[in-house]
C-alpha cells in the first residue's frame, strides 16, 4: 500500500494561474474557459480537507453550544442556533489562517482512509486522484479545440478554404498535434501543442481511463516515440502506474504550463498576420 501524499496537492505558494486578454477573442475566450476549468480542478482536490475541516468544526461548535446552554439535546433549537453561529465564526476566519488545519484535515483523511478494513475510503481518495489527472486534462484538450475552431471563426482569412471546410479533432493523441499541424503549420505551435509533458499527461489519462492504468505494449511504444516521454520508464508492461498527490500535482502543474505555452503560440501566429 503506497503514501498517497495528498498534501502534496497544496504547494505553498500555491499554483498561479494566469488569466489575461488577448489581441484575438478566439485565444481570449479560450483562456478564460481554460482558466476556469483548472479552477474547478483545484476545487475538487480541495474536497476531502474541506469535508473533514467543516465536520471537525461543526463538532466543535456543537460541542461548545451544548456546553455553553447547560444541554445534553443536541437537536434542541436553542442549541443548534448557538452552534451555528459559533460554526460561522470559525468558518469565517481568514484562508491564510485556516491553511494549516485544511492541511492536517487533508493528512487525517489519507491516514484514516489507510487503516485496515477502510479500503472504500482509499478507494475514494484514489479516485479522486484519477479525476484530476483526467478532468485536468479535459481542459487542456477543451483550450485546444475552442483555440482550433476559434480561430477558424473569428479569422477566416487566414486559412484556405480547405483548413475552413475540414472538422479538426483533438480527441485523442494522434489527432491532436495532426490538427494544430494541419491548421497552422507552425513549429512554435506544434511544439507547445504536443509537447513531451503534454504527450506525457495524454499518455496516463488513456491509461487509467481503459486499463486502470496498467501499462501495456502500446504505451511502452507511444512513449518512446517524439516526442520521447521519460517519466514511466521504470513502469514496464504489466506494471500499474500509482497515483499520488505530488505526481498529480506535477501533471496538473505542467499542463497548466503547456497550455498558456500553447496559448502564447497562437496568438503570436494570429496577431503576426493581423
Amino acid at each position: 500500500m503506497h503514501n498517497l501524499n495528498l498534501t502534496a496537492l497544496f504547494p505553498e505558494p500555491p499554483p498561479d494561474r494566469m488569466r489575461g486578454t488577448y489581441k484575438s477573442s478566439a485565444c481570449t475566450d479560450a483562456e478564460r474557459v481554460f482558466s476556469d476549468n483548472l479552477g474547478v480542478v483545484e476545487s475538487l482536490s480541495m474536497v476531502p480537507g474541506v469535508a473533514f475541516m467543516t465536520g471537525e468544526d461543526w463538532g466543535h461548535a456543537l460541542s461548545d453550544a451544548m456546553r455553553e446552554k447547560n444541554c445534553t439535546d443536541s437537536q434542541r433549537s436553542d442549541v443548534q442556533q448557538k452552534a451555528e453561529e459559533n460554526w460561522n465564526y470559525r468558518d469565517a476566519r481568514d484562508w491564510e489562517e485556516r491553511r494549516k488545519e485544511f492541511l492536517g484535515g487533508v493528512a487525517l483523511t489519507e491516514k484514516a482512509a489507510c487503516m485496515n478494513g477502510r479500503e472504500y475510503g482509499r478507494k475514494a481518495l484514489h479516485s479522486l486522484l484519477r479525476s484530476l489527472i483526467t478532468q485536468s486534462w479535459s481542459a487542456y484538450e477543451l483550450l485546444a479545440e475552442m483555440l482550433i475552431i476559434g480561430c477558424k471563426e473569428k479569422h477566416p482569412t487566414l486559412f484556405s478554404n480547405g483548413i475552413l471546410a475540414k472538422r479538426h479533432s483533438v480527441r485523442n493523441g494522434t489527432a491532436l498535434p495532426k490538427s494544430f499541424e494541419d491548421v497552422f503549420s507552425d513549429n512554435q505551435i506544434s511544439a507547445a501543442a504536443w509537447s513531451s509533458d503534454i504527450k506525457g499527461h495524454a499518455l496516463l489519462r488513456h491509461l487509467l481511463i481503459h486499463l486502470q492504468g496498467k501499462v501495456d505494449k502500446s504505451h511502452v511504444d507511444q512513449r518512446q516515440s517524439a516526442p520521447a516521454v521519460t517519466e514511466w520508464d521504470a513502469y514496464k508492461e504489466g506494471d500499474e502506474i500509482l497515483l499520488d498527490g505530488e505526481l498529480v500535482r506535477r501533471l496538473i502543474d505542467r499542463t497548466t504550463r503547456g497550455g498558456y505555452a500553447l496559448l502564447d503560440a497562437v496568438s503570436n501566429w494570429v496577431n503576426a498576420r493581423t
